[in-house]
């Protein structure tokens, strides 16, 4: 929903709801302002395996826990760039870790969350219905 809410926004708005970008870069007339959110996360792992007993290695294995517990490590980014054109926004997308999934899309979110009440606010930019044009009907012929 983001991407739609931000169209038209003066750039002034913008920095002050997002900040300074952590890039940017102008060609020709428009700009490019790319932000960045990291969050690295380590949770207990849950794998569990075979080991061998303490008091019998050579005579059979039990099932239990590692110890030390092993930990798994998950890194989630977002970049969320945005081009402006005329001093607008014209358009926002987002990249970042292929695998991140809803982690990834929640990373965005970190982004563009004090930006949203303002945009919600905006005027919202009336696209031009699309209309086919009704057939022409040929003008009647009066009957005899």
């Amino acid at each position: 929903m983001a991407p739609q809410l931000f169209l038209g926004m003066p750039k002034q708005t913008l920095l002050s709801c997002a900040g300074v970008p952590d890039r940017s870069a102008n060609i020709d007339n428009l700009e490019f302002y790319t932000y960045t959110s990291r969050r690295t996360a380590a949770y207990p792992s849950t794998t569990t395996g075979f080991y061998g007993s303490r008091y019998a290695p050579y005579y059979g294995y039990g099932l239990g826990y590692a110890a030390p517990l092993a930990y798994d490590v998950v890194d989630v980014s977002c970049d969320a760039t945005f081009t402006l054109r005329n001093g607008a926004v014209e358009r926002l997308i987002y990249g970042g870790d292929a695998a991140g999934g809803t982690s990834r899309l929640g990373q965005c979110y970190a982004i563009v969350e004090n930006c949203l009440a303002l945009a919600q606010q905006q005027p919202r930019i009336q696209e031009p219905a699309l209309t086919t044009p009704a057939p022409q009907q040929a003008p009647a012929t009066p009957r005899p």
